[in-house]
């Protein structure tokens, strides 16, 4: 986990992508990232469980996790996302559990 309030995370640090492929976990506090594509995640196809609370997320690409089929959890918690794809949380086949708490999201449902 990568939690640094005092410095803010802007991007997906490049020595994860690059060392830890076999991450089932990955949760980072206080990304300032706006915008997450299937790019984001490539590397991480064992990825499991993805917490990116307290962020600046505004949007999420509705292919965001076409590069990891085995995701169970994702936790947007106190974002700021306003608008997603329902398709985005719809494709992964084990997805179980989705929090979006404390975002001022809107679903466009295509």
């Amino acid at each position: 986990m990568i939690a640094d309030d005092t410095h803010k995370v802007s991007k997906m640090p490049k020595f994860i992508t690059k060392m830890f492929k076999n991450l089932k976990i990955l949760e980072i506090k206080n990304l300032k990232v706006e915008y997450l594509n299937r790019e984001s995640l490539k590397n991480f196809n064992k990825l499991e469980k993805l917490g990116l609370p307290l962020g600046r997320l505004t949007r999420i690409s509705s292919d965001l996790f076409e590069h990891v089929a085995n995701i169970r959890v994702v936790d947007f918690t106190r974002n700021n996302l306003v608008k997603f794809g329902l398709a985005s949380f719809l494709k992964p086949p084990h997805l179980e559990t989705v929090n979006l708490f404390g975002n001022p999201c809107g679903i466009d449902l295509l």
